[in-house]
């Protein structure tokens, strides 16, 4: 759990990484704040999936309430590190900010098949 501190509080940041494979299909679940912290968490979990050999993953973003720019540079890299083996990422169910996010960064139209 990241954690942020304020001058007269903490505040914690909830993140949760967990993969599953759906119809075929693995899938890198996210949940929480996709900060700092949890930007280098998403990448060590793209990393484990990918030393599987995956081509196509899909990362659910349902659960995410807030992503800066280090998770959107986590999505972009992990999407750049399967298109170098031919593979693909595509995004299903981003929550609206993430939603924005990614599409005043313009990659939502490189993730294809978001589903909203």
């Amino acid at each position: 759990m990241a954690r942020a501190e304020g001058r007269n509080s903490v505040q914690a940041w909830r993140f949760a990484a967990t993969s599953t494979v759906e119809d075929g299909e693995p899938v890198l679940k996210v949940e929480g704040r996709l900060g700092h912290h949890g930007a280098t968490l998403l990448r060590k979990a793209g990393e484990r999936i990918l030393e599987h050999g995956v081509k196509s993953l899909a990362l659910d973003l349902s659960g995410v309430d807030y992503m800066s720019s280090a998770g959107l540079r986590a999505i972009d890299d992990l999407a750049a590190s399967l298109e170098e083996q031919s593979g693909s990422l595509r995004v299903i169910d981003p929550t609206d900010p993430v939603r924005l996010v990614l599409d005043l960064s313009g990659l939502a139209e490189r993730l294809k098949n978001t589903r909203q």
